[in-house]
């Protein structure tokens, strides 16, 4: 992660310098230090009881350390015999959980992600590539919030490119950088303290809840010194914390709460590990730099039930339990399966030291004229009990799920059960939405805080019914656009473009089409047909016609029983 330009930051006779000369014995006690890179008490409880999600999204890695728990060894079974029932058991894995977390998530996003129409400059091309790697914000969303529903939280983390300190004004304003994004996992934050108070950002001044330390497991790549083909990859750990700057001291802002924001900014400690045998957990100071602003730039983004600032419970856990469960019985059914296909032989009359010859086809030869063979197999008379259990399983998976499933589904159910179940299912993922949401737009306004550029925001639609608009809504929505007046052609074109009316039109735009229609947007069916004829038929635009109610000669029985039929027919995923 990178740290602020030259321009931005203070003098460097404020920071650094000062603080070396005055405080050299401080600086002395973290060149060398141990333990950087643990985990508090907190997070270690988050990142041990996320060991079922972990064995369920990359199983290629973690599903045979899961076997000694979901398989664990039978009773005189031997040694060997375990080894390959495990080995065997990997086959059987269906990852239920990941299907249903990408559906979960494809479903929260699939409108995408509304960005603002007016843009500053400053900005540049922010919303097309937020995090410099080419994602555009809702990839950059998508990603986070599926490692949100992984780890339970997931952060956004705000930076601002790292210029060269010889860079003059002119090169920087020729350059125009600007912040971005970068994703963190929850198994990258090592620890996170917070606490309430009020910060400055931008022209803004918001009371509310702040990290004020934070360590991050991260990694440093340098090409070998050696050979030019090897990349040296160093565990790293950066640590983020308040700097009181005014008597060239550092210390916690909850420590000083009567310090002025003028006085704070945030230190970045780089500790890199050291690669020296006898010295595997010790870690190196490297560099102490500071960023432009006093606060962490640090964002939770919550996929689960909240516990803490940077702690919740995962929305799909019970899931993953219930995916390893499946597992393990589904593995025991192939085992015997297994065995049955592959018969045991069993001899009668035979004593162990008797020759016994077998030929081609599975022909056997005895010396003892009454020695007696036979072949004996593992019955499958339970075999449909644990069918059963399997297919409970399986619903009791998609139940759990945020959102609505069609398996199981009659036909004689009626639409409005399905629609009632679709608007449950949509509540809880709409929350998550919102969150966020919310959290997008809190980067963003760190984001710009760095440059002091004008504050951005997006949305995200809460409706997830993958279903357009039918003919009813339409004719309602242009009653009150034709007749009642109640709404501008800006909000009749909107509504019509959020009931995906306008779905499969490249670069469609509201704001494009009103443009090119001459308008601004406010205008209402009076206004463009002020003497009862459509003014705006000379420009070939639209048109307008007044003369009979939308609403009349309907039978709204029919309308009803036509809406009901629609949505039975629509309402799923």
């Amino acid at each position: 992660m990178a740290i602020v330009p030259n321009s931005l930051v203070p003098a460097a006779d404020n920071l650094v310098g000062p603080f070396e000369r005055r405080y050299p014995e401080y600086e002395q006690a973290f060149e060398e230090v141990s333990g950087v890179d643990a985990y508090s008490l907190e997070q270690a409880e988050q990142f041990s009881r996320l060991a079922p999600i972990r064995y369920c999204t990359l199983p290629e890695f973690y599903l045979f350390e899961a076997s000694d728990d979901y398989l664990p060894q039978d009773y005189l079974e031997e040694k060997k015999s375990y080894e390959v029932r495990k080995t065997r058991s990997q086959s059987s894995f269906q990852n239920y959980y990941c299907h249903l977390r990408d559906l979960v998530c494809g479903t929260a996003l699939r409108k995408g992600v509304g960005t603002p129409e007016n843009v500053a400059s400053e900005w540049g091309n922010f919303f097309e590539d937020v995090d410099l790697e080419g994602h555009s914000v809702l990839s950059f969303a998508k990603e986070a919030f599926t490692e949100a529903l992984d780890g339970g939280v997931s952060a956004i983390w705000v930076e601002y490119p790292k210029l060269p300190e010889s860079l003059s004004a002119a090169e920087e304003r020729r350059l125009n950088p600007r912040p971005y994004f970068v994703l963190m996992r929850m198994e990258q934050v090592l620890e996170c303290r917070y606490d309430v108070f009020n910060a400055q950002i931008g022209a803004q001044s918001i009371f509310g809840a702040f990290p004020t330390y934070l360590r991050v497991k991260t990694e440093v790549r340098r090409q070998s010194e050696q050979n030019e083909f090897f990349e040296e990859v160093i565990p790293a750990v950066r640590v983020y914390d308040i700097a009181n700057l005014a008597d060239n001291s550092v210390s916690e802002l909850s420590d000083q709460p009567e310090a002025t924001t003028d006085q704070q900014r945030v230190r970045c400690r780089l500790y890199t590990k050291k690669n020296e045998p006898g010295n595997v957990d010790k870690y190196l100071l490297e560099e102490t730099s500071y960023l432009s602003i006093p606060f962490i730039p640090f964002v939770p983004v919550f996929g689960g039930k909240k516990e803490a600032f940077f702690r919740a419970r995962p929305l799909l856990f019970d899931i993953a339990r219930l995916n390893l469960n499946h597992w393990s019985i589904s593995a025991d059914l192939a085992e015997t399966i297994h065995l049955t296909s592959s018969p045991i032989l069993t001899g009668t009359g035979v004593r162990p030291d008797d020759e016994v010859k077998a030929g081609s086809g599975r022909a056997l030869f005895s010396q003892n004229p009454d020695a007696k063979f036979n072949l004996m197999s593992a019955s499958m008379e339970g075999a449909s009990v644990t069918l059963e259990n399997l297919r409970r399983i399986e619903q009791a998976m998609e139940r759990l799920a945020a959102v609505a499933m069609t398996t199981g589904k009659t036909q004689a159910e009626s639409g409005f059960a399905k629609l009632l179940d679709r608007s449950q299912s949509d509540s809880q993922l709409a929350v998550l939405v919102q969150g966020l949401e919310d959290a997008l737009n809190r980067a963003l306004l760190y984001a710009s805080a760095y440059r002091e550029i004008p504050e951005v925001r997006v949305t995200i639609s809460k409706n997830f019914i993958p279903v357009k608009m039918h003919s009813q809504q339409v004719m309602a929505l242009s009653s009150l656009f034709k007749d009642s007046n109640a709404i501008t052609i800006e909000m009749f074109l909107r509504m019509l473009e959020a009931g995906e009316m306008f779905e499969g039109l490249p670069d469609f735009s509201v704001k494009k089409l009103l443009e090119d229609m001459g308008m601004d947007g406010t205008e209402t069916a009076r206004d463009l047909d002020l003497d009862g004829k459509t003014q705006m038929a000379n420009r070939g635009q639209i048109q307008v016609d007044n003369t009979t109610p939308a609403s009349e000669g309907r039978d709204l029985e029919a309308m009803e029983a036509s809406i009901e039929q629609t949505e039975a027919d629509s309402a799923t995923i």
